[in-house]
C-alpha cells in the first residue's frame, strides 16, 4: 500500500495511511508513517 500512499498528497497520506494501517495491519503504520 506504500505505493498508493505515496501518490497522494502529503496532507492526506497521512490520512489514508493512518486508515490503511488501522483496517490492515497496525505494524503497517509505523513503516508507512515512517515515509510520510
Amino acid at each position: 500500500m506504500k505505493q498508493d500512499t505515496i501518490d497522494h498528497p502529503p496532507g492526506e497520506m497521512e490520512v489514508t495511511c493512518h486508515i490503511f494501517a488501522n483496517d490492515r495491519d497496525v505494524s503497517d503504520i509505523g513503516m508507512t508513517g515512517n515515509i510520510a
